[in-house]
């Protein structure tokens, strides 16, 4: 039996991509602005606080979306963007 060893795993990654979308401000603090490039189909954006709990969501068309964060405690937060070309996270600073 081997002692004090760490395991990981490899995986096979595919070639870096383009971000699905661009934010800003970041921080933010009333609104954070969402740029979807040109897309076929919709997205999901996911927006999760510190412990995981989804605080905004919704399906958003190619252009600039203006979420409303100022009814949002400050801290951290994940962006998840779900389209057809995969899914991305970024991480959201509120202030």
């Amino acid at each position: 039996m081997l002692s004090g060893l760490t395991w990981c795993r490899l995986e096979k990654r595919s070639p870096v991509q383009a971000p699905i979308v661009s934010l800003w401000p970041n921080p933010a603090s009333d609104v954070l602005h969402v740029l979807i490039p040109d897309a076929d189909h919709s997205v999901l954006l996911e927006l999760f606080d510190a412990s995981g709990r989804s605080v905004l969501s919704g399906q958003y068309e190619q252009g600039t979306v203006e979420l409303n964060v100022s009814g949002l405690p400050a801290g951290v937060y994940h962006l998840v963007v779900t389209g057809e070309a995969g899914q991305e996270t970024s991480t959201v600073l509120l202030e």
